[in-house]
């Protein structure tokens, strides 16, 4: 019984010394105390918060801090930095589910790092764990340090602010606290906001300023693949005219250029050449090397997503968007003496004689009937019959009424079926007509057609290399990797290969060197998806590009952009390149005594029939000039 009655009675003493303590610490730090609390229910009210205590916090100060009404009425989880990360759910926290849905989205999440003594190594394991977007360092003690601020550890925090003591810098007031930030491309570097204040802090926006409002001149590293028209290529015309000359052209640098404008910084472009990037041997390489070993800040050509890529870096907002397509050679042309049979198929050819063959002899037997046996009668309708088809009138109408009905609808059906030839026949001369092509993957995959890929780390060759099912087997086991465009499009113009490429920049390599008659795309393309720029991970200042590259969207400049730089690469590598005939731009082809051979044919038979004939006609009369006196004889 005396043991039960001390136990209870230290019990008591404990829970009493605990309430004590906390009482204790409230007194000690109440101004303190009440600044969190109007943090809480002011700017940041709303938003979760994951209070971070450094581990040499007293155990009464942190039961302190959890007692604040404010932070007990918002949906919280407390911390303990140097202990390993150890995480406890606050014991009298009720919504747990809505906190971890809240941790989820790191935009919305308010990390509250408490502390005596700023620490750096703090800070180092903070962005191990969590790295935080927004982040309130509160420091508990009078030890300032705004040093910290400067830590590489917070370079990727988005929205930074810190609540200390001001005694250092206002001497009237030594409990006087203030806020500060960091602006990471000022001269400055830590900023004081001003003394702290419930009225001049009370939103979220004025406790954390924006950081990257301006970038104050700072010179960005990009690693961009310049040949890779028209987003960023080299330029060749009006140089003086385009302010980065020096570094090239293209939609991507108009988007730079423009965003530079307003953001106040300048950049320097290193060519790239090789592979766009990928992990070889466990590493980065190409342009997305660069990035990985912090060479480069981030790259402006434009870059599907998969997920090896977001596990190493952050994409853009969309740019623009790009499709895998199919190269092909184009078959060689149909015969032009052909034309002048194509514009009815065999089928409609064969019963369209037929019809007229049945005509005539149905008119020459209405006219044997009405005008009885006579052969110069059904040899006239032979004859005056089929003038209609080449739009000759017939020079004697019948005189009888059904026959009359009988001509007229003859006459109405060799109009149409002329029309229907000479309209056909005048399309089959203003566009080139070709043997059947390749409209699907299928096709491709089953034809004689050997695949050239570039070996150049970008999505495509990923794509036809990983990709399973037996369509990409089949296209693979005919498939032959070449280090540069060029190349590809020399096998290209042997006949033999189709290139499988980003359509927007390889159709200019293919158009410098081939002409626009010899090669199409094929319909069906391989991947069709958005591009984006790439930055390194948790780029704190990358918001400020996306959300300028959105605007341009928005009011079409891209997208204008785009129309100018094909119009200016197509000048600047064309020039005056005869481009007719290729479907796609200038005016339809002038009709040459090629295109007309079909015609020439014809007319050439019927001399050579007509002649044959006259000398028939000839050997006839003479033969019968020269049978009297032989018979004489």
């Amino acid at each position: 019984m005396g043991i039960t009655s001390s136990i209870y009675i230290f019990y008591i003493q404990f829970i009493l010394a605990s309430d004590s303590a906390a009482i204790s610490a409230g007194r000690s730090y109440g101004k303190q105390l009440v600044m969190l609390s109007e943090v809480v229910s002011g700017p940041a009210l709303g938003r979760p918060l994951a209070l971070h205590f450094d581990a040499i916090l007293p155990a009464d100060l942190k039961w302190a801090v959890l007692s604040v009404k404010s932070v007990q009425q918002t949906p919280h989880l407390t911390l303990t930095l140097g202990l390993n990360q150890s995480r406890e759910w606050q014991p009298q926290q009720e919504a747990a589910e809505e906190v971890h849905s809240h941790v989820l989205s790191s935009s919305s999440l308010l990390h509250v790092v408490l502390w005596l003594t700023p620490r750096a190594e703090i800070l180092r394991e903070l962005w191990a764990h969590w790295k935080p977007r927004n982040l309130l360092l509160f420091s508990l003690g009078s030890s300032l340090a705004t040093d910290v601020l400067r830590d590489e550890a917070l370079s990727g925090v988005n929205k930074l602010a810190l609540i200390g003591h001001l005694s250092a810098e206002v001497k009237g007031d030594p409990d006087a606290f203030g806020v500060y930030t960091m602006l990471p491309f000022s001269s400055t570097g830590v900023q004081l906001l001003g003394p702290w204040s419930r009225d001049s802090f009370s939103s979220w926006e004025a406790l954390f300023r924006d950081r990257f409002s301006s970038f104050e001149g700072y010179i960005f590293q990009i690693a961009p693949y310049v040949d890779y028209p028209p987003f960023i290529y080299r330029p060749f015309v009006e140089e003086s005219k385009f302010p980065s000359k020096k570094y090239g052209r293209g939609v991507a640098v108009q988007v730079f250029e423009a965003i530079s404008k307003k953001l106040n910084y300048s950049y320097t472009i290193t060519e790239m050449v090789g592979k766009w990037g990928a992990i070889e041997n466990g590493s980065w390489v190409g342009i997305l090397g660069t990035m990985a070993r912090k060479e480069k800040n981030f790259t402006i050509s434009g870059f599907y997503i998969n997920e090896e890529r977001l596990s190493g870096f952050d994409p853009s907002v969309t740019v623009g968007r790009e499709s895998s397509s199919v190269f092909v050679p184009s078959p060689k042309p149909l015969p032009e003496w052909l034309s002048i049979v194509r514009p009815f198929s065999p089928t409609a050819w064969a019963s369209f004689m037929v019809v007229v063959v049945i005509s005539v002899f149905s008119m020459a037997t209405m006219e044997r009937v009405t005008r009885g046996r006579n052969r110069s009668v059904s040899l006239a309708a032979w004859q005056d019959m089929p003038r209609a088809l080449v739009a000759q009138s017939i020079p004697n109408l019948p005189v009888a009424l059904w026959q009359r009905v009988f001509v007229a609808v003859w006459l109405l059906g060799c109009l149409v079926a002329t029309a229907a030839y000479t309209c056909n026949l005048v399309s089959i001369f203003t566009s080139i007509t070709y043997p059947s092509r390749l409209r699907t993957l299928q096709d491709l995959a089953d034809s004689n057609y050997r695949l050239a890929l570039l070996d150049n780390g970008g999505y495509t060759v990923r794509l036809v290399l990983y990709s399973k099912g037996p369509l990409y087997q089949k296209m693979r086991q005919k498939l032959d990797l070449f280090s540069s465009i060029d190349d590809a499009v020399t096998a290209m113009k042997a006949g033999q290969h189709a290139i499988v490429a980003i359509e927007s920049s390889s159709q200019f390599s293919i158009m410098r060197q081939m002409k626009d008659d010899e090669w199409y795309i094929m319909e069906e393309k391989l991947f069709t998806g958005r591009t984006v720029w790439l930055f390194q991970k948790n780029t704190a200042w990358q918001h400020k590009l996306d959300e300028n590259i959105q605007q341009l969207h928005y009011f079409g400049l891209i997208e204008y952009w785009h129309k100018v730089e094909n119009l200016e690469w197509i000048k600047a590598h064309l020039g005056n390149k005869d481009r007719q005939g290729s479907g796609r731009d200038g005016p339809a082809p002038s009709l040459t005594l090629r295109h007309l051979q079909g015609v020439f044919y014809i007319l050439s038979l019927a001399w050579v029939a007509s002649g044959t004939l006259l000398l028939l006609e000839l050997l006839t009369h003479r033969l019968r000039d020269r049978l009297p006196s032989l018979c004489h004889c």
